[in-house]
């Protein structure tokens, strides 16, 4: 492949500010995660047939309870819970107070919060929210609001409607709520912030729930990069970097 390709990196042709990749490794409140893991096991070892809808629900329920556990309470009556139940959401929170309190070198600081799943977005605190349910001529509102009301300093959003093919550089900050089996699909998420015409510094929290399903997608993402290097050579440590910054973070956590 490298004899066969021409690769360019933004480092190398646009002067752009710094992009600086954080990984935010934290632990469940919770742990139904374990308890749901070992359901799913013994659930597959009685199965004598493979039901590939049974096994992307259960998957899909890991996934979410890494978020926040009201997002696969499902039965009625069930109890309600509160943003602070969930340890992504409580970090998410006090590190948005903390960048717009103590931020001088921004006049207007703004931050998008990208997720996977509409429903982890309902937190019910930021009011700007984007998502695949709204028409066309509502997004653009919701974008404009953002871009250009000072009050407006937090955009919610899903990886397929904010991720690709809008402009977001009004935003310093991006913060990813949970690792996707494609690390391509949030490299595109990253560019809607950092591109051509940024002025400010960009800072990118990757987050990932430790002892979790999380840890497995980052598995797959990081050999998936390794992939990536062998076809392209030197070129992708870029991207092997971050996959390790991330590795580290849970080693860490």
């Amino acid at each position: 492949m490298q004899t066969l390709t021409l690769r360019r990196l933004k480092a190398n042709l646009l002067d752009l500010p710094k992009k600086v990749q954080h990984g935010v490794g934290k632990t469940l409140y919770f742990k139904k995660h374990e308890e749901l893991s070992a359901f799913y096991g013994k659930q597959r070892s009685k199965a004598v047939q493979w039901d590939s809808s049974e096994f992307f629900s259960r998957l899909s329920d890991l996934r979410q309870l890494c978020n926040h556990p009201a997002l696969i309470e499902r039965q009625v009556g069930g109890r309600r819970y509160t943003w602070k139940e969930g340890s992504k959401v409580v970090h998410l929170v006090s590190h948005l107070k903390e960048f717009f309190q103590k931020e001088p070198s921004l006049r207007y600081p703004k931050a998008v919060v990208l997720s996977e799943y509409k429903r982890s977005l309902d937190i019910g605190i930021f009011n700007l929210m984007m998502h695949g349910m709204l028409k066309n001529d509502q997004r653009i509102q919701i974008l404009e609001a953002f871009r250009k009301n000072p009050k407006s300093r937090v955009l919610l959003t899903t990886k397929g409607t904010g991720g690709v093919g809008i402009d977001l550089r009004c935003a310093q900050n991006l913060y990813i709520m949970e690792p996707g089996w494609n690390p391509s699909t949030d490299d595109q998420a990253v560019d809607r912030l950092y591109w051509l015409g940024q002025k400010k510094e960009v800072h990118v929290f990757h987050y990932i729930t430790v002892g979790s399903i999380e840890v497995n997608i980052q598995q797959v993402r990081r050999k998936k990069q390794q992939l990536q290097m062998l076809s392209i050579g030197h070129l992708g440590t870029v991207d092997h970097e971050l996959e390790k910054l991330i590795v580290e973070t849970i080693e860490k956590s």
